[in-house]
């Protein structure tokens, strides 16, 4: 059995984390703009970490299992990629529960609202999102945004099997379509593809932590 734990951390925002040992065999990948498998010219440096992020399958292929991890997540239990395997052998898919809101409804509320008060934060990161169009798409397309359980995607796990494959390939089309907000794009293809899924806590589960990222530098 072969487990690949995958990270990534272009143009260096996360600080490298120092990963307790696991009990359980795992090949352990942290990519940078250094060693990316492939140079995404065209790219910015958050659609390579998204690529990485959704496609791993395409440039590590043969492994049975995939877990990422945002740069940030630290594996604080020795039996934490142990403990995920166990929960694949009966999900598909092990999400992290959004630990602020239940429905992609109330994301897309928010996120619009605060572009509309020219929050800082959201308008350095999605300023050029359309999620009033990517909303419309899904309620024309899949369904009601409001029935649309939200995940906090910085960390997930499957299980490679061909359905599995085909659900992060449709994810990185998403991505490709509506932008970088992955998120979103989660929680449309949950949704439409139902998979068999174990959901557990984003915080305080007893198995990583979540630090911060790098102060961006100011001007």
């Amino acid at each position: 059995m072969k487990v690949a734990v995958v990270s990534a951390n272009i143009g260096g925002i996360d600080e490298p984390q120092a990963h307790v040992e696991q009990s359980m065999r795992c090949h352990i990948y942290y990519v940078t703009e250094h060693n990316m498998p492939f140079p995404m010219p065209d790219f910015s440096d958050r659609l390579k970490s998204k690529y990485i992020k959704i496609q791993m399958h395409r440039f590590l292929p043969g492994f049975d299992y995939y877990i990422w991890m945002d740069g940030r997540i630290r594996m604080a239990n020795a039996d934490m990629v142990k403990e995920i395997i166990g929960l694949l052998k009966t999900s598909d898919f092990v999400f992290t529960a959004h630990p602020d809101r239940q429905t992609l409804a109330e994301e897309f509320d928010l996120l619009i609202s605060c572009l509309e008060k020219n929050d800082p934060y959201i308008i350095e990161r999605y300023a050029h999102s359309a999620f009033h169009k990517e909303r419309a798409h899904y309620e024309k397309y899949i369904g009601s945004c409001g029935a649309m359980q939200l995940f906090a995607s910085g960390f997930f796990a499957f299980a490679a099997t061909p359905g599995n494959f085909r659900f992060m390939d449709e994810w990185w089309e998403m991505v490709i379509r509506f932008g970088v907000f992955d998120q979103s794009q989660l929680a449309a293809m949950v949704y439409k593809v139902n998979p068999q899924k174990t959901t557990i806590p984003l915080y305080n589960n007893g198995l990583f932590e979540i630090g911060k990222h790098k102060p961006r530098p100011t001007e």
